[in-house]
């Protein structure tokens, strides 16, 4: 299993209930040094009446996603 990484993630633009904006600062640096199969996580936030995280994969999930 992936382990957490303690890499910021911002949501910077307000949800509704359709849609969230996810910006990732610092993408070069995160892609630096997540290996494959390590994600960052988003702070969570509310959208239609659930609460969500979003699990990002800078270098991919498996090997085969690697580029």
């Amino acid at each position: 299993m992936a382990e957490r990484c303690k890499i910021s993630a911002a949501i910077v633009a307000g949800c509704d209930e359709r849609s969230c904006v996810l910006k990732v600062d610092g993408y070069s640096r995160a892609k630096a040094l997540l290996k494959n199969d390590e994600f960052m996580t988003s702070t969570s936030f509310g959208v239609g009446g659930h609460d969500w995280v979003v699990r990002y994969y800078q270098n991919g999930f498996a090997k085969n996603y690697v580029d």
